[in-house]
């Protein structure tokens, strides 16, 4: 498929107040109040309000392509929403992104991550789900961990991404908001909320909570600073139920796990061994091997 080619305006005049009057309305609703978000117990997500969005189709009457807001006083970013119908390819270059330091981006590196460091530079609105020109991307990126964007975020953006490969045609209403507490330089998670429209049946639908945390490492919300944490050595696994396997969070057959047969879980690779579930013979999670070292070593052999 061809990805969209996004534009931030109305598509006429005679409504133009009452457009930007609607999305200025959609993109200053976080959806929940801090105080509501469930406390983290060492999974990825957790859902909120039954899984269903805050947000109501009428909500997104004619909003078109995708919007940002303006960054808040304490210039980071706020709330994005956008109506995807194509999707394209995942862009791997950061290209001029890898010039973008979000608030609270002060990267380290740990051997006990995935690819070592701790940091990305997260989009709200992923790059395959259509670019807006001419929007800084300042107000597009945030400081999120690796934790975040990959086990955490990705995993809902691909729900997306085989809604609307599955059921060419339908439209996904999407809106996702950083959540900050007080003038913190990192958010403590995000919400993301989709809906589909268009097309009879089920389709895709949720509203979670991901995140901002990094099993393992113990962070400074206010700065973005961190430090490896003195507890256990406990890292993100993900249980294959029907297989009776265990995975790095970015294994590369996560796509092919059924939802129903998929767990997350924090634990040691004797714990997974002592429950009967067996490594992965692809991404190969090795209690002497720390995961950065088992992808160089795939990377090598590849």
């Amino acid at each position: 498929m061809h990805m969209m080619k996004n534009k931030e305006k109305p598509v006429n005049d005679t409504g133009k107040e009452e457009y930007a009057a609607r999305i200025k309305r959609m993109l200053q609703t976080p959806g929940i109040p801090p105080e509501e978000i469930p406390a983290y117990k060492g999974l990825p997500f957790a859902k909120v309000n039954g899984d269903i969005p805050y947000f109501q189709e009428e909500d997104f009457a004619a909003i078109d392509g995708a919007h940002y807001s303006e960054l808040d006083c304490c210039q980071r970013c706020g709330t994005a929403i956008a109506r995807i119908s194509t999707v394209g390819k995942r862009k791997k270059s950061r290209g001029k992104a890898a010039a973008i330091n979000p608030t609270g981006w002060d990267d380290k590196t740990y051997d006990i991550i995935a690819g070592e460091y701790l940091y990305n530079r997260c989009h709200l609105i992923a790059y395959q789900f259509g670019s807006v020109k001419g929007i800084p991307r300042r107000r597009k990126l945030i400081t999120g961990t690796r934790y975040l964007n990959i086990v955490g975020m990705r995993q809902f953006e691909e729900k997306i991404t085989e809604h609307l490969k599955d059921k060419p045609g339908n439209q996904v209403l999407y809106r996702v908001s950083p959540i900050y507490d007080g003038c913190n330089k990192l958010a403590r998670g995000v919400l993301m909320e989709a809906r589909f429209v268009g097309g009879n049946g089920k389709g895709v639908c949720f509203n979670v909570f991901c995140y901002n945390v990094q099993p393992g490492i113990e962070i400074e919300y206010s700065s973005g600073k961190s430090r490896k944490g003195t507890g256990s050595n406990k890292i993100s696994y993900i249980l294959n139920k029907n297989t009776r396997t265990f995975h790095c969070p970015d294994c590369k057959t996560l796509k092919d796990i059924k939802d129903h047969h998929r767990q997350e879980i924090l634990g040691e690779w004797e714990e997974c061994i002592a429950s009967g579930y067996s490594p992965c013979k692809v991404c190969d999670p090795r209690q002497d091997d720390p995961p950065a070292v088992s992808q160089k070593k795939k990377e090598e052999c590849s």
